[in-house]
């Protein structure tokens, strides 16, 4: 398995579509294979077919993932793609697309034991940010918050593979309230959460949920 930081989301730009259709524009192109690693269908195969909606949310085999993409020029060889049929310059994903794409995502980040904050649109990678994709209106955080919900409730709510405590070089946090911005002990917020304070390695002050060691 070859190692994988990052998860790129894309859109079609285009209303219809299916793997094979991919496929078949990307091999037009000279390509040995499809692009993309997974589609996922948003129920319009064709431009005149009829629209199934119990497609909607199914995710096709694109190009194996042992094999590097070619989705996101210079981010490829560490990176899975996964395209969203649709063109989300003009309306967002229905949910159960969305979900399904969620699915998948959580599946690699389980498989590959990377964060749901590795999920990138195209857009958002360094040398792409004038591109569209995956569309102005496709909701990534609303995606990246779907991956990570499901990584929590498939470890019991535990959460994903992460730390469960956080380093802070500050003994004040700022927070807004009327008239402007006002200051608080680290120590009083995170002790009112429930969480333990541990000031051994000051000037950093390290937070652990729940109160745990």
């Amino acid at each position: 398995m070859r190692p994988i930081s990052s998860i790129a989301v894309h859109h079609s730009a285009s209303l219809f579509g299916d793997a094979a259709i991919i496929r078949g524009w990307h091999t037009a192109k000279g390509w040995k294979d499809i692009g993309y690693h997974k589609i996922v269908l948003n129920g319009q195969r064709t431009s005149n077919g009829a629209f199934k909606p119990g497609e909607c949310g199914a995710v096709e085999a694109g190009r194996p993932e042992a094999m590097v993409g070619a989705h996101v020029k210079g981010h490829n060889t560490g990176s899975l793609g996964i395209c969203f049929i649709g063109n989300f310059d003009l309306k967002r994903p229905d949910t159960d697309q969305l979900l399904g794409g969620a699915r998948q995502i959580a599946e690699w980040c389980r498989a590959y034991k990377i964060p749901s904050s590795a999920v990138f649109g195209h857009r958002e990678y360094s040398g792409h940010e004038s591109n569209h994709c995956p569309g102005t209106l496709f909701p990534l955080d609303e995606l990246r918050e779907m991956v990570h919900n499901l990584l929590v409730d498939a470890n019991g709510g535990g959460g994903q593979a992460r730390q469960n405590h956080v380093r802070i070089g500050a003994t004040l946090i700022p927070y807004e309230e009327r008239g402007g911005m006002a200051w608080a002990p680290v120590r009083a917020v995170a002790e009112a959460l429930g969480a333990k304070v541990d000031t051994s390695d000051w000037p950093e002050i390290v937070v652990t949920a729940g109160g745990q060691a």
